[in-house]
């Protein structure tokens, strides 16, 4: 790993850094890093360079020496250099590793640790595309639902039994036999899978629920979830490459949520009346909240990013020529 680094290094303008802080099964907390870079062809490199134990508090300044330290050790204190930092919206990560704030000026020690990054921050998309939607569920009352959804999943993953009886069900009602799909919390598009594979099953469970004797989901919980699906299915699409280890991502940001943007709009305006409806406006409005102008649209980090990436300049190029013809 460090030869690949020491010998692209000579070629090396930039470097991109993502840092996770995260807690085992046992309670112990680490904090880890990955780094992308492009070598002299071209060709992304995705790497592990740490993985540490990280005791004690994780305020800011604790962030700022792991972040140095790692930065030290893979020898990249170069001015030639550029270096970018990501992180998730935690807020000592924010405070940390972004901007000096002004309410630390009278923080000697917090300032003197911000005053020395050498790198530029930025906010993971997907995670703050999972605030987006977590905030959006929670205003919709939908976490029961999908809590619900989740514990009807787990009974057919842990008993044979019920798997059997609902692939007798999935035959009659002429359905796929898929197996139903168990979320991931920290995920969003885990949960949204989970949720289009059940809608998918909707009549064999609740053929198989009934035979059963058991309480399944109610006629307006079956509508809200279903309306969760079409709304986040689109997005789902859009952002499926944006967590690509093998090209750069940061171009595909602006485009991305100018197309969320867009076909909420669109189903806003054109799905008949009900709960997905309702989820597209908050979703939208929540979105518009997250991913505000003044961070993305108007920062020329993103805007150049995308200016510089061949596949948008077709894209842009085929909507020139629309225009003018």
């Amino acid at each position: 790993m460090f030869n690949t680094i020491k010998s692209a290094k000579t070629t090396l303008y930039s470097v991109c850094m993502t840092t996770d802080l995260w807690t085992s099964r046992s309670g112990d907390s680490y904090i880890a890093f990955t780094l992308q870079f492009l070598d002299e062809d071209f060709v992304m490199q995705h790497m592990t360079v740490d993985c540490q134990p990280f005791p004690g508090k994780h305020d800011c300044i604790a962030i700022c020496d792991k972040v140095e330290n790692v930065i030290s050790e893979l020898d990249l204190l170069d001015e030639k250099i550029k270096i970018y930092i990501v992180s998730d919206n935690g807020a000592n990560n924010v405070k940390a590793l972004g901007k000096n704030p002004s309410n630390l000026e009278n923080d000697f020690n917090m300032t003197e640790a911000v005053n020395r990054k050498s790198w530029e921050h930025i906010l993971c998309y997907n995670h703050t595309l999972q605030l987006t939607i977590s905030d959006t569920r929670k205003e919709m009352s939908a976490n029961g639902v999908i809590e619900k959804v989740s514990n009807i999943v787990a009974r057919y993953n842990r008993s044979k039994s019920a798997r059997e009886s609902l692939e007798h069900f999935q035959t009659e009602h002429n359905i796929p036999k898929h197996d139903l799909i168990q979320m991931v919390c920290t995920r969003w598009d885990s949960e949204f899978l989970m949720l289009e594979r059940f809608v998918e099953q909707k009549f064999a469970i609740i053929s198989e629920q009934h035979k059963a004797g058991i309480d399944g989901l109610t006629v307006q919980e079956w509508k809200l979830i279903e309306g969760y699906v079409e709304v986040l299915r689109s997005i789902a699409n859009f952002t499926a490459e944006m967590g690509s280890r093998s090209k750069p991502t940061l171009s595909m940001v602006l485009p991305v949520i100018f197309e969320i943007k867009s076909s909420l709009e669109d189903i806003i305006k054109n799905a008949p009346k009900g709960t997905g409806i309702l989820f597209a406006r908050k979703l939208l409005a929540n979105i518009k909240l997250r991913f505000t102008d003044s961070k993305y649209w108007e920062s020329p980090l993103y805007r150049i990013a995308m200016l510089l990436d061949n596949g948008l300049k077709i894209h842009f190029l085929t909507i020139k020529i629309v225009l003018l013809y």
